[in-house]
């Protein structure tokens, strides 16, 4: 790690692939003067085992990043954490053998990787006749038609002459840079780690979006380890930042070398989560083998690879070579996926490539059989750029604003915040009917009460929602004119308690016992009243202040109104009030006299200064 300078013309990142032995790093070793084949082994066998990395900045400025892959088939996996993030590939087909299996399995990954251009170079050129030479270029082409590379440029080339060498360089030039997200969060997925002395910790990776700079703090995954950015390369040279889609190496302070391997990944903090259960769009390849539902493949995504049972939705049938379909990949452990990302399937045994496709929804719920129709519906309107159901599919608690952040490029126009969280109108309009339909139960259950309290009111659908929303809601049909909300009660807009004639009976004969008893009310068991649903009378007259319970006793309105009229009276002329006075005056027993007392406090009637009550008009502290 140098010290940082300027930053470069964002580098164009270009993989190699192709069968084994087919000449791949040869060709970039002519291109760049740079042997990948580092390791022993490597040496050894001719044979690339593990991600080689160089570049090579040509007169336009253009820097081409090189990502050597091994062929050998039991290296597809390596293989495919180098191809992630990849612009262009350089498609190596040795002239001495032509199209090989490895050929094949290579292009339909990089095409399920979403590579849409590169260059085909037809390699060991100097060791055939031209015959022979023809005869591959014919072959290639007949193989790489209806990919994605069936117009690309084929190059004869050899790379211990020299031929057709700068023939592909200047093609990789002339290739159109991808457009890259560098606004949105910062993500890499790791495809080396190594120490350097004096520095430490060192990964690198192809920044897949956003852009990281010196000092920032990312979080490690799957470990969720914070991390600091210690330096930045790009390229052998030391930068102040990196942007999505350059050969990125990171030195990282906060944690070891040992705790760092190849399919970690590197992002903003709070902007990716762990999820198992993943929606997908599934492209099987023709001449896969069958995939039987239910079956456990291997996922690999990024540069991390995890075993998971597929779930197909779109179907109940088994998946042949060249359909399509929607997914649920089961993953046996969390992966960190966002919307958009690709992934490859492998069989388990033997580890061949079934197929790939992209993320639908990485926060999906797990697929019921009996909701197909629904789920596929709902798959289809996000894949048409709908973002209504990944609300929806988040369940009737709502997404709060971090969750909003992560899981919606926008706020649908079918959506609405109530209180901090957001739904879509579909979901308020059912929350909304759950909780009126609520209501009118309550009134029909409790036909003498003013309104219905609301905590008795959450309950089936309305379970689901957080605190504030539901008080929202109940602001929202409030405002709305659906709901009448008395503060901590709620009632249908008109409505009045429906009281019988016999219950009218026993509403004026309990009224009139409390105005008679005065201060010294009897206890409601005692009183002789007909008792069917008095609970329910009682309750409403307390909510109508016709009553009011005080200390276990119920007074009735007017007494009460007469002792505040006396007690005020006695404050103008007294200034003060002690609860001997108070007793003198009433004629009741301490035990009666304190509650009292207390009620004209909260009322607001009287001010308690240590042992003695003054008119709140009258103080001043």
């Amino acid at each position: 790690m140098e010290k940082p300078s300027s930053d470069l013309t964002p580098a164009f990142v270009v993989g190699s692939a192709g069968h084994i032995d087919h000449g791949k790093t040869s060709l970039i070793r002519a291109i760049t003067g740079v042997d990948l084949d580092v390791l022993p082994e490597e040496k050894e066998r001719g044979i690339t085992i593990s991600l080689g990395f160089t570049h090579k900045t040509g007169p336009d400025g253009r820097t081409l990043a090189f990502v050597d892959v091994p062929g050998h088939e039991r290296l597809v996996r390596t293989m495919i954490a180098g191809a992630v993030g990849i612009d262009a590939v350089l498609f190596c087909v040795s002239a001495a053998e032509g199209v090989m299996p490895q050929t094949q399995e290579h292009l339909d990954i990089l095409s399920l990787l979403g590579v849409t251009q590169g260059v085909i170079a037809i390699t060991h050129c100097d060791s055939v006749d031209e015959d022979l030479i023809e005869l591959c270029i014919e072959e290639t082409r007949d193989t790489f038609t209806g990919t994605f590379l069936e117009h690309a440029p084929i190059i004869q080339t050899s790379a211990p002459d020299g031929t057709g060498i700068r023939e592909v360089e200047e093609t990789l030039h002339s290739l159109p840079i991808q457009t890259r997200d560098t606004s949105a969060e910062f993500r890499m997925s790791i495809d080396r780690v190594f120490a350097q002395k004096g520095f430490g910790s060192i990964v690198t990776g192809t920044a897949q979006s956003g852009r990281v700079q010196e000092g920032d703090e990312l979080i490690l995954l799957p470990a969720e380890k914070k991390v600091r950015v210690r330096g930045i390369e790009v390229h052998g040279e030391a930068r102040k930042a990196a942007s999505a889609g350059e050969r990125t190496a990171l030195n990282l302070a906060g944690t070891e070398r040992n705790n760092l391997k190849r399919g970690m990944a590197l992002s903003a903090p709070e902007s990716v989560s762990a999820h198992s259960i993943l929606d997908v769009d599934y492209r099987h390849l023709p001449n896969a083998p069958t995939l039987k539902n239910k079956a456990r493949v291997r996922l690999l995504l990024g540069t991390r690879e995890v075993l998971c049972v597929v779930d197909r939705i779109d179907l109940e049938k088994n998946l042949e070579g060249g359909e399509n379909a929607l997914l649920q990949l089961r993953c046996e452990v969390p992966m960190y996926v966002l919307p958009g990302d690709r992934f490859i399937l492998r069989r388990e045994s033997p580890m061949t490539t079934l197929g790939g496709g992209i993320v639908i929804d990485p926060w999906a719920p797990r697929f019921k059989s009996n909701q197909r129709s629904e789920t596929v519906k709902e798959l289809d309107h996000i894949k048409s750029g709908d973002e209504t159901p990944r609300i929806e599919r988040a369940g009737l608690s709502g997404l709060d604003k971090k969750q909003t952040r992560l899981r919606l490029g926008s706020e649908p126009k079918d959506s609405v915040w109530i209180g901090e969280n957001l739904f879509s109108l579909k979901q308020k309009e059912q929350l909304s009917l759950s909780l009126i339909s609520a209501v009118r139960n309550g009134h029909k259950a409790l036909p003498l009460s003013e309104a219905i309290p609301k905590r008795s009111l959450k309950k089936g659908l309305l379970l689901e929602m957080r605190p504030d929303s539901f008080d929202a809601l109940i602001e929202t049909l409030h405002k709305e004119g659906q709901l009448d909300s008395t503060g901590p009660s709620v009632k249908i807009p008109g409505w009045k308690p429906n009281i019988s004639t016999k219950q009218q009976a026993v509403i004026d004969a309990l009224l009139q016992q409390l105005k008679a008893d005065g201060l010294s009310p009897q206890k409601l068991a005692d009183i002789p009243l007909d008792k069917e649903q008095i609970n329910e009378i009682v309750a409403l007259l307390v909510s109508q202040e016709k009553i009011h319970r005080i200390g276990g006793l119920l007074y009735e309105d007017s007494v009460i109104q007469k002792l505040i009229r006396e007690i005020e009276d006695l404050l103008q002329k007294e200034k003060e009030l002690s609860p001997g006075r108070f007793k003198e005056l009433t004629n009741l027993s301490r035990k009666s006299a304190i509650p009292l007392l207390e009620f004209l406090d909260n009322k607001g009637v009287t001010k308690r200064l240590g042992n003695i009550r003054v008119s709140p008009t009258s103080y001043s502290p």
